[in-house]
C-alpha cells in the first residue's frame, strides 16, 4: 500500500481544545495523532506504549492526561476526525485512480480515431460523457478495496471463531500491499478464512510429523531391546 503523505490539522481548533495541556502532553497527543494517521484510525494502548518505548507505570501516568481525546473500542483507541480524514482521503484516491484511466483511454481512442481522416468519416465515432460524481462513486464500490483495521479483524475473527492472530494478519498482508498472489485483494474477509485454514492445516501437518517421529523413535528403541 502507498504511504499515506499527510492528515489534515486544524491550529486554532487543536490549540482552543489543547490549552489545558503542559508540553510534554502536547508532543504525546501529537505522537498519537499521527500513530493513528499510518495505522488506519485504530491502535491499542500497548501496541503505542511500545513504540514509545517506556514503561507502563509511566505510559499509564502521561495517557491519563490526553485521554478524553479519544474513543474506545475493545483494546483500541480511535479519534472521529481522523477516521473521518481517513474515509476521505481513501475516496479521493480512489476517484483520481478512476478519473486518470477514463483520461488514457479517452487520449487512446481520440488518438486511434484521427490516426486516418479517411477512416474517421466512415466510422461512427463514439463520444465518452464524463462520468458524474454518483456514476464515480459507483464505480468505487465496485473496484475499491479498503484495507481492514486490526479492530475489524478482530471483530471479525471472534465473529468465526478463529484464534489466528489479527496483528500478524494485518502486518503480512500490510507489508506486501494487500496483494494476493499478483493482483489486489478484493475481500479481506475470504483471505483471513483462508488464513485460518491454512493455519489449521499446517498445524495438523505438524502433529502428524511429530506422531510419526514418536513412533519411529519407538520402534528403534525396541529393535535396540
Amino acid at each position: 500500500m502507498a504511504t499515506k503523505p499527510h492528515f489534515k490539522f486544524y491550529p486554532k481548533d487543536y490549540l482552543g481544545d489543547t490549552q489545558h495541556l503542559d508540553i510534554e502532553s502536547h508532543g504525546l497527543y501529537m505522537l498519537a495523532l499521527m500513530h493513528l494517521w499510518i495505522n488506519d484510525g485504530y491502535l491499542t494502548k500497548d501496541k503505542f506504549r511500545a513504540i514509545l518505548k517506556i514503561s507502563s507505570k509511566i505510559f499509564e501516568k502521561k495517557w491519563k492526561k490526553i485521554d478524553d481525546f479519544f474513543k474506545k473500542k475493545d483494546n483500541f483507541f480511535y479519534q472521529d476526525r481522523v477516521i473521518k480524514n481517513l474515509e476521505n482521503y481513501y475516496k479521493i484516491c480512489e476517484i483520481n485512480r478512476i478519473n486518470a484511466n477514463h483520461s488514457s483511454e479517452s487520449y487512446s481512442e481520440s488518438h486511434s480515431e484521427s490516426h486516418s481522416e479517411t477512416q474517421a468519416a466512415s466510422l461512427s465515432l463514439k463520444v465518452i460523457k464524463p462520468k458524474s460524481q454518483k456514476e464515480k462513486i459507483k464505480d468505487i464500490k465496485g473496484l475499491y478495496f479498503k484495507p481492514p483495521t486490526i479492530l475489524e479483524i478482530s471483530e471479525y475473527a471472534k465473529e468465526i471463531n478463529s484464534s489466528e492472530s489479527p496483528d500478524r494478519f494485518f502486518d503480512y498482508y500490510e507489508s506486501k500491499g494487500w496483494i494476493v498472489g499478483k493482483v489486489k485483494m478484493k475481500s479481506w474477509k475470504a483471505s483471513f478464512r483462508n488464513w485460518t485454514k491454512n493455519s489449521f492445516q499446517k498445524q495438523n501437518e505438524s502433529q502428524y510429523i511429530d506422531i510419526g517421529r514418536e513412533i519411529n523413535e519407538s520402534r528403534l528403541r525396541l529393535k535396540t531391546l
